[in-house]
């Protein structure tokens, strides 16, 4: 398991802390004489003893969970760390009698500060964003770096702890003072060319508004105002840049605010300032907010309560739609099956009968919102309603009283592929007086045609007459 790999590793690194901690302690304690110099980092040991050893335990709580079987003797752990602490608290114990020089008056401090950081987040910084130094170095320096209680050693401790990545990096391991520290991170990252570059390109790259919602408007005006500030911290002369910005950051803008802006300039014979600028953006998301507040505040009325109701009502009733030819729920009239099979004089008497639009085949008042024409004829009505009226006229002049049961048609050899791609040589008779086009029942197998039944009456030369059972589409 994944998690269980991850806990084992995590408890590998709880242990050897604990180790590192107690090879300090045997190398500095028990081989040496004057302890005071190296009080302060007993001190910041013993904190880290502990926390490691938490850790420990809490991450060994985690394995037992997911592994009942797992060999960790937790007792030789345990036993290091009570030794190890034992003896670094016996030595801070004897504090009092070690050299006076800790003692500045009569009411000195005590070697362990016990003096407590102001309640101030201080963040971290990674190195990846050269314009993040700065805030976090003077913050750091605020709060930790001009605190008196805490020795150099505590602050290079503080210091490492909030740093991350690449900037973490570039401190060495060991042999490295709280001084030394500082003046690595300051010839890396205080460097005020690139620092003044990094500004200027996060103002190109502000990403452009696609909306002009008050939100988009806000927040890139914070931007711009946080990069500008960040400038004339740096003794740019950005005053000067005013037009160059104004070029750049107006085509940014959506097409709304910027024609907005073009049109409220009232004096075009006087350069704009980007301060201008700003404060019309401002004053416009403004504007917006205002225009989407609600106009009173009153509770929820009854006819509120009832136009809730009746949107929920309506929503269920869109879930139980029918089709109104085949009554079947899901599809509408126009994508359904069975009346695309439907003889084409069927369809028309069915939509006539039912005042269905002939256009979008449902049922509404009105001018219809679709303006689609016959694919066939280009008519203003749906290619599922078209009757050819050429064929019909024809018909009339051809068709003539008989009384003989034999006609004789034409056949043809086609190529028909089926749903799946395979093709088909198959004969086919020719019928021009025909309404309705017919194959057999093993040709329709062979193409995977869908089929359904349906009773349909079928009357054929010299009015015989058939009765349908199945109707296939393809």
């Amino acid at each position: 398991m994944a998690e269980l790999k991850k806990l084992k590793e995590k408890r590998k690194q709880c242990k050897a802390s604990i180790t590192r901690i107690e090879t300090f302690v045997n190398d500095k304690v028990k081989y040496k004489t004057d302890l005071s110099q190296i009080i302060y980092q007993l001190a910041i040991k013993q904190e880290m003893l502990i926390n490691s050893f938490e850790d420990y335990k809490n991450v060994q709580i985690d394995i037992n969970v997911l592994d009942e079987n797992d060999p960790e003797i937790i007792d030789e752990v345990e036993e290091k760390y009570c030794m190890t602490l034992s003896i670094i608290k016996s030595v801070l114990k004897q504090k009092n009698t070690l050299d006076s020089n800790y003692k500045s008056n009569d009411n000195s401090k005590p070697f362990v500060s016990t003096a407590k950081l102001p309640n101030i987040q201080v963040p971290h910084f990674d190195g990846k964003n050269i314009s993040n130094y700065k805030p976090f170095i003077e913050m750091f320096e605020a709060v930790i770096g001009k605190n008196n209680d805490l020795s150099d050693v505590q602050k290079l401790f503080y210091l490492k702890n909030h740093l991350d990545g690449e900037a973490l990096k570039k401190l060495p391991l060991v042999n490295i003072s709280y001084t030394g520290a500082l003046k690595i991170l300051q010839d890396k990252y205080d460097n005020k060319t690139t620092l003044i570059i990094s500004h200027i390109y996060a103002v190109l790259d502000i990403p452009s508004l696609h909306k002009g919602t008050a939100a988009g408007i806000r927040e890139f005006v914070a931007k711009i105002k946080q990069q500008m500030l960040a400038l004339e911290n740096l003794h740019e002369n950005v005053r000067n840049w005013d037009m160059i910005l104004i070029c750049i950051l107006s085509r940014k803008l959506d097409s709304y605010t910027s024609k907005s802006y073009q049109l409220d300039r009232k004096n075009r014979d006087v350069l704009p300032t980007l301060l201008e600028f700003l404060d019309y953006l401002e004053g416009r998301a403004t504007a917006l907010e205002a225009a989407a507040l609600p106009e009173t505040s009153k509770p929820e009325n009854k006819s509120q309560k009832e136009r809730v109701c009746n949107v929920t009502t309506k929503f269920n009733k869109i879930k139980e739609i029918k089709c109104t030819f085949c009554n079947i729920p899901g599809p509408k009239i126009y994508s359904c099956s069975k009346f695309k099979a439907a003889a084409i004089e069927e369809r028309r008497s069915f939509i006539n009968n039912k005042k269905h639009c002939k256009i979008c085949l449902n049922n509404h008042t009105g001018q219809c919102k679709f303006s689609f024409k016959c694919s066939f004829c280009q008519k203003n009505q749906n290619s599922l309603l078209h009757t050819d009226e050429r064929d019909v006229v024809s018909t009339n002049h051809c068709l003539q009283k008989t009384n003989s049961a034999h006609v004789l048609l034409p056949t043809v050899k086609i190529k028909i592929h089926s749903e799946n791609g395979d093709a088909h040589v198959v004969r086919a008779l020719l019928d021009s007086g025909s309404q309705t086009s017919f194959i057999c029942s093993d040709l329709a197998k062979r193409l995977h045609c869908k089929t359904f039944y349906n009773s349909i009456n079928v009357i054929g030369i010299a009015k015989k007459f058939n009765n349908g059972s199945k109707v296939c589409y393809y």
